[in-house]
């Protein structure tokens, strides 16, 4: 793995690997907040887009241009949804023209790292940001959900946390999974299944991770 957050990685890894053989169109990984659930869904997403994976495991090999785009949250082939607020507190407070809020893919791809502070700085302080995922933010990943992957391979969305999509947000995103498009991925990350239509459980294959008591009391 690029980054192996916490040692019970390899444990889910091999939970999903069997999974992923039959390449679902939505994956759903559930569990308790705080255990790395996110870090492991970009795990997968760069495992999944990875020019070399490693021949034990088929994890991502943390070296080919895949993976150092995956590094950068450039890779054109990959969204990662996530409420603003949430973006703007690890540092990526630009949202791409595809709604999704990783410079990603397409003309984001180009961005410098002088321009995405600039848009940073443009922003205002006071501006509150939204602790949802937003219809817009789903809606934008239209263009991207229905071109060939710039690899000729897959494309992955990560959405997290999924359970923080409002009603509007999640009903567009029922309407992509209802019709997916080959190629295409949705890793979806929830704390709680609570707020999630049963219909978008139903097209996911869903995961429950959990940690021991022991790992769990050391977080």
């Amino acid at each position: 793995m690029i980054q192996k957050k916490f040692h019970w990685f390899d444990g889910w890894w091999k939970e999903v690997a069997q999974t992923l053989d039959r390449r679902p169109s939505a994956l759903l990984l559930h569990g308790p907040k705080g255990i790395g659930k996110t870090d492991f869904s970009l795990e997968i997403a760069a495992a999944l887009l990875c020019q070399s994976p490693l021949s034990d495991d088929q994890t991502a090999c943390g070296k080919c241009q895949s993976c150092n785009w995956m590094a950068s949250r450039q890779h054109p082939d990959f969204r990662w949804v996530r409420p603003d607020a949430d973006a703007e507190e690890e540092g990526w407070t630009a949202t791409g023209s595809d709604g999704a809020l990783t410079v990603t893919g397409g003309e984001s791809l180009q961005a410098t790292s002088s321009s995405l502070r600039g848009e940073a700085e443009a922003i205002q302080p006071s501006e509150k940001k939204s602790q949802e995922i937003r219809i817009e933010q789903i809606r934008g990943l239209a263009g991207f959900a229905n071109v060939g992957a710039h690899r000729g391979g897959l494309r992955v969305v990560v959405v997290s946390p999924a359970n923080r999509m409002n009603y509007a947000a999640a009903n567009a995103l029922l309407k992509t999974l209802e019709e997916p498009s080959p190629g295409l991925m949705f890793i979806l990350v929830a704390d709680s299944l609570r707020g999630i239509p049963a219909t978008i459980l139903s097209r996911c294959r869903r995961l429950d991770l959990d940690v021991s008591p022991q790992d769990l009391a050391l977080l």
